[in-house]
């Protein structure tokens, strides 16, 4: 994960989901992938995330928006797929830091 200034817009938070072996998994079937995210208060919410190509490679990507990163601190991240009806997975949590915005004297 890149380290985010707090209210940074357009920054690609990616990610290539991999099984036991270290292989990529094959999302090309999924219908949801979502990026959950709890800020440094413990407020949880959910972004949708798409593919970043066809799926075979198991690369997934949010874009933020504007509103996603509004205080610094540490974040917790975790991506969520649900393939058909039966394959709903999280994979592992990890943490973000969010850095301040440097603010000059002028």
């Amino acid at each position: 994960m890149p380290t985010i200034i707090k209210g940074d817009i357009g920054t690609i938070l990616e990610a290539t989901v991999v099984d036991e072996q270290n292989a990529p998994l094959d999302l090309s079937g999924a219908d949801i992938i979502k990026l959950k995210m709890r800020d440094p208060l413990g407020k949880s919410f959910e972004r949708i995330a798409v593919l970043t190509t066809d799926g075979l490679d198991g690369t997934i990507r949010y874009v933020t928006v504007e509103g996603d990163f509004p205080l610094d601190g540490l974040w917790h991240l975790q991506w969520y797929i649900k393939v058909g009806t039966l394959v709903r997975f999280h994979t592992s949590l990890s943490e973000m830091a969010v850095l301040p915005h440097f603010e000059p004297n002028i």
